[in-house]
């Protein structure tokens, strides 16, 4: 029966690899599945649709969503408590290191101070609305429970995150009321805080990654920042185009592009693809496959236009942005968002069973 419902979860659009049906799914009918499957993917096309329990439908579709760059690296850490020696200083849940033996200098410990139980700040500087947190624990024979939130405490991800010996903690943080780009760790019962790595995960796979493009007037860093904050000009044709490299091969369900309100007139007449190849090698359509495009329809709002890719996504390390005029025509963007599945990274070789 498992394999009738993801062939029909399959069918619907969404992604299959990970998926297994829920305990309320196997109650439907082959019928109510079917239609059920294809509103979740519906859904999915609208970037904040959440069920009647407030889970996204995109990550209910698609499964597992998230980069494999841990954007919480080398950030600055700020925290209150009593810091016992410099070995323990929360510097170390930043660093990279998983060594969880206290006495290497990878860790972190602090202690209550002045009645305040001790917590955790990690600074991104960017605005996340959906991420993962991976917590570390230490050596040390102790069983923990953190509240994790982003920036303010109303702005919860989890109340209740149980972080136990030999055992990491995961917690999700999604349809948050606000975006916030501080992640603030406490623990709930305890006095002290033993934390050896903290890892942070977006859903935006374009997050800090390389932006090329043949002709573009400056600052396309802009596109993949998480600010928002400015509009970047470039230009698309058949021989003109502006491409984000994912530094790995990825499944591409989709994009979600937020438009410059001052130039709403110009998104439109472009189509995306995926390629393995530089595109900056001589352009071979062989060598690419189509996700989706925009049509000539005009905007009337500046909200993020999500673009699906075909059924079952599209592969490649490198997304695509070209138009089929002869010449160029000028396209102004804010940001680019891209969402999808971790297929291996390029040194990874691809396994062919004989």
């Amino acid at each position: 029966m498992e394999e009738c419902y993801s062939y029909l979860w399959i069918e619907s659009g969404c992604f299959t690899e990970e998926f297994r049906p829920t305990e309320l799914e196997e109650s439907m009918t082959i019928s109510q599945f079917s239609i059920y499957a294809k509103d979740v993917f519906k859904l999915s096309m609208k970037k904040h649709q959440i069920n009647s329990n407030t889970k996204n439908y995109r990550l209910i579709c698609y499964k597992n969503l998230y980069d494999r760059t841990n954007i919480a690296f080398n950030r600055k850490v700020t925290y209150s408590g009593k810091l016992d020696s410099p070995l323990l200083d929360p510097i170390h849940i930043v660093d990279g290191l998983y060594h969880n033996d206290i006495s290497l200098g990878s860790c972190s410990i602090l202690t209550m101070f002045n009645s305040t139980k001790p917590k955790l700040s990690i600074e991104l500087s960017e605005y996340h609305e959906e991420i993962k947190i991976v917590l570390w624990p230490t050596n040390e024979e102790i069983n923990q429970t953190f509240i994790v939130y982003i920036s303010e405490p109303n702005n919860l991800c989890s109340n209740n995150v149980e972080l136990e010996m030999n055992s990491t903690a995961k917690v999700f943080c999604s349809n948050l009321k606000e975006n916030g780009s501080e992640i603030i760790i406490e623990v709930k019962f305890n006095d002290n805080l033993h934390l050896c790595e903290v890892e942070i995960f977006s859903v935006n796979l374009a997050f800090k990654k390389p932006v090329l493009s043949k002709l573009a007037k400056k600052n396309l860093y802009n596109l993949t920042n998480g600010l928002i904050s400015n509009y970047v000009l470039f230009h698309l044709g058949i021989d003109y185009w502006l491409a984000i490299n994912l530094l790995a091969y990825f499944k591409v369900f989709g994009l979600d592009v937020k438009p410059s309100l001052t130039f709403l007139n110009s998104f439109k007449n472009f189509y995306i693809e995926l390629t393995n190849e530089n595109p900056a090698l001589a352009y071979d359509v062989i060598n690419y496959q189509f996700c989706g495009r925009k049509n000539n329809s005009l905007l009337t709002t500046d909200e993020y236009y999500t673009i699906l890719c075909s059924k079952g996504g599209v592969e490649g390390q490198f997304v695509v942005f070209r138009s089929n005029r002869s010449n160029y025509a000028s396209i102004t963007f804010k940001e680019i968002e891209i969402f999808g599945y971790f297929l291996r990274f390029p040194y990874q070789q691809i396994r062919i069973s004989s």
